[in-house]
């Protein structure tokens, strides 16, 4: 395989496997735009076209038909080489990139930091929390933990931690002046602040249980954020009532600073996940950290 192409060529294989830029994307951990870019500099070098897209659905060329056939012995070949070298790459050692999102930090980080590393200390993780580009976060994590509403579709995604309990929860200042909600359909009098998932052009909706019944409500409210910190930090300012999972709650409720609404029908929700894109070879810190994770009674 020409070292010059190596990446584009590998790009051009994955499109020609899938037939698909967003799965191929995802199979070489990086971002659909990438892949399409390094297709279209290969056909640029080559001077022809190597894929057809009509309708939404991509074909091969005759060129292209002819190039991967070309291409298959040396990706076989590739893969076998990499195969006698995974044997050394498999030892767990080096940093491990992680993108997190604030709850997850505030509710996992310390524990889950703390235990990693007593079982691995030659791993380092390196830890970036808040808000990441997703359209560059594949090239520069390997995983991300992150509140269940938040995971992409054709994620592979590890559960962490457990289910989470949604509270409702207002400061003292703001109920000051208004009435106690009783019921979740009493909060359509009230401000509710929203939280909306990265990629979502909609908050999400409230979910409330009592007795095993479930309710959904859709409320209007004076603010929008995809932020949960945000949120949480607008509800203790007294702008309005909001809708949080418990590890974020937890210190502000106990210092008084909030207070518990409608206890009664706070469910249970998706909780934390550790995510990261298909890929053909997992990095084997990574594939550590899955085991670490999927073994250890306190993040199940």
């Amino acid at each position: 395989m020409p070292k010059r192409l190596a990446a584009e060529l590998t790009a051009f294989a994955a499109v020609a496997e899938y037939l698909n830029y967003s799965r191929s994307a995802i199979y070489l951990g990086v971002s659909r735009q990438s892949v399409s870019k390094l297709v279209r500099t290969l056909e640029q070098e080559l001077g022809v076209r190597l894929l057809q897209c009509r309708s939404g659905k991509i074909k091969l060329t005759d060129c292209g038909e002819q190039l991967l056939a070309k291409l298959n012995p040396d990706i076989q070949e590739f893969s076998r080489a990499i195969d006698v070298v995974g044997v050394y790459l498999d030892r767990p050692e080096g940093t491990l990139r992680l993108a997190v999102d604030h709850i997850a930090a505030h509710a996992l980080l310390v524990p889950l930091a703390l235990h990693f590393s007593r079982k691995y200390p030659a791993i380092s993780l390196d830890l970036s929390v808040g808000a990441v580009e997703k359209d560059s976060l594949w090239r520069s994590y390997d995983a991300r933990i992150c509140f269940g509403t938040d995971i992409d579709r054709d994620m592979i995604a590890i559960p962490v931690g457990g289910k989470v309990r949604l509270i409702t929860v207002a400061a003292p200042k703001y109920l000051a002046h208004r009435p106690t909600p009783l019921t979740p359909h009493d909060l359509r009098k009230h401000h509710c602040l929203h939280y909306r998932a990265e990629g979502s052009k909609t908050p999400n909706v409230w979910k409330f249980e009592r007795s095993g019944r479930p309710t959904a409500i859709k409320i209007d409210g004076p603010l929008i954020a995809n932020d949960l910190n945000l949120v949480l930090l607008a509800c203790v300012d007294g702008v309005g009532v909001a809708h949080l999972p418990e590890p974020l709650v937890d210190e502000f409720l106990a210092a008084g600073l909030l207070v518990p609404l409608l206890p009664d029908w706070a469910p249970m929700d998706r909780g934390f996940f550790l995510c990261y894109p298909r890929r053909e070879r997992m990095p084997p810190n990574l594939r550590t950290l899955t085991s670490f994770i999927e073994n250890f009674p306190a993040f199940k």
